[in-house]
């Protein structure tokens, strides 16, 4: 049992591979030096995270995390109270602040004279710290100044520097500043804090463990201080992100029950689903509103009753379910569905976050695009050649059959639905040209489609005479 627990502890071990210990300070003081070279780096770091978060591209944002120097100075903090060494814990903080400054100032002027201005999901994604991020922060810590005080350094400092993320929240707080919007700066300031403070006890607890000599405190009160102030921050950080965390697992969990109760009421039940379709689905929070679009035949309001009645049952009680809808199938156009988006979009953005009605109008006007051809089908399904065939031959005795279909093409560039009319006649008359444009025409009405191919066959009947067409 104790070879056992002998062979466990040094497969667990830090110290086959360690530093010195001057190596490791050494190799700390000196990546928290804010001048020369690093502050260089530091500057083109935050353009590249700047432009990355701009044009929302995770690969340049990556890259930018890769090179910045950002945690040198953090590390710094951390192994100076955990060596006692406070003269090192003022400078490096100072250092730290300094750098601070200089990344928010130098992402506001850029922010401030980008030609694009909206928020896109890169930055968003920074402005509302979790739990979660106090966990990566803390994880990625401790890989972090195990790596530091390798004898060999690894790939782990790029890796930490890539999970832990210190540069593009300070790069979004500065875009807070550039548009004025204090949510995304305080937002994404408390992420890099509690980036930066989990970093630090990271360093702090393996420096500790690993028994690096410290500095004697020549006042135990003074140390006792140091010590209550550091819990103290503690606590004040990780609290707020874990009623953050809360709140996230809450709306993931109301977003499922809401996602159920229309794929379930609305998408499955087939007796809405065969004639109707949900084109837009919003959930508004300040209002507890589930607000459905739906497209196809009227579903009356005592089954929408019904359906709103359900909503307990998805554990939804405080939900209350709202439906625009068109009038009938047969009226169903695209403009019925340009129409009913736009009111989406239009009541969405006196309601809805600045980030959040971005992304909703976005989607919807997406979803414009997408029904556009779903209306086309619709449209395609509800020809009834019948009563077309019987119009026709009232109108043209001379016609004996009649057949008509859509054609449906894709655009390869814009990827849309394109669909075309052939309608093709069987007549034992000629059919002069402006019969043929009235045809076409009426076709047009009929079938609310612009582009018609019309094909007429002349079907004369036998005689014994040979007969010269004339021109």
């Amino acid at each position: 049992m104790t070879k056992i627990l002998r062979t466990i502890r040094n497969a667990f071990s830090l110290e086959s591979d360690r530093a010195s210990n001057d190596e490791i300070r050494t190799t700390i003081i000196k990546a928290s030096n804010v001048k020369g070279t690093n502050l260089f780096i530091l500057m083109l770091a935050i353009f590249i995270a700047s432009i990355g978060l701009n044009m929302n591209s995770t690969a340049v944002i990556i890259g930018a995390m890769l090179i910045s120097p950002l945690m040198g100075g953090i590390m710094a903090i951390g192994y100076g109270m955990a060596t006692n060494d406070l003269k090192l814990v003022r400078k490096a903080f100072i250092g730290l602040l300094f750098q601070i400054i200089i990344c928010m100032t130098t992402s506001a002027i850029y922010f401030t004279i980008s030609p694009i201005s909206a928020a896109r999901s890169e930055l968003l994604a920074r402005t509302t710290p979790t739990i979660w991020d106090v966990m990566i922060a803390l994880f990625g810590g401790l890989a972090g100044i195990i790596g530091v005080t390798r004898k060999e350094k690894s790939n782990v400092i790029p890796g930490v520097a890539i999970a832990t993320a210190l540069m593009p929240p300070l790069c979004t707080a500065g875009y807070g500043l550039a548009v004025g919007n204090l949510t995304y700066f305080f937002g994404a300031l408390y992420l890099f804090f509690i980036n930066s403070f989990f970093i630090c006890i990271s360093t702090y607890i393996i420096i500790r463990l690993m028994r690096i000599p410290t500095k004697s405190f020549l006042d135990p009160i003074a140390e006792k201080r140091v010590k209550t102030l550091v819990y103290l921050i503690g606590f004040i950080t990780v609290l707020p992100s874990i009623y953050l965390g809360y709140q996230i697992v809450k709306d993931s969990v109301e977003d499922s029950n809401i996602e159920a109760f229309i794929q379930t009421e609305f998408v499955a039940n087939t007796s809405i689903s065969n004639d109707t379709q949900v084109i837009s689905k919003y959930v508004d929070k300040s209002t507890n509103e589930i607000r459905l679009a739906l497209l196809g035949k009227r579903v009356s309001d005592d089954v929408l009753n019904l359906l709103a009645n359900k909503l307990p049952q998805y554990n939804l009680s405080y939900m209350n379910l709202k439906v625009t809808q068109n009038e009938t199938v047969e009226s169903l156009k695209f403009e019925d569905v340009e129409a009913l988006i736009q009111r989406e979009i239009d009541e969405s953005t006196t309601q809805i976050a600045m980030g959040d009605r971005d992304k909703e109008i976005e989607m919807l006007k997406s979803e414009l695009i997408k029904y556009k051809a779903q209306v086309l089908d619709y449209q395609a399904q509800d020809i009834d050649v019948t009563t077309l065939a019987n119009e026709l031959y009232a109108l043209f005795p001379s016609i004996k059959n009649f057949s008509i279909g859509r054609l449906k093409s894709v655009d390869p560039a814009s990827q849309e639905i394109h669909y075309t009319i052939v309608a093709t006649l069987d007549s034992n008359q000629l059919i002069s040209t402006t019969d043929k444009a009235r045809i076409i025409d009426w076709l047009h009405v009929k079938t609310n489609t612009e582009d018609i191919e019309l094909y007429i066959n002349i079907h004369t009947p036998p005689t014994d005479t040979f007969l010269v067409p004339q021109n």
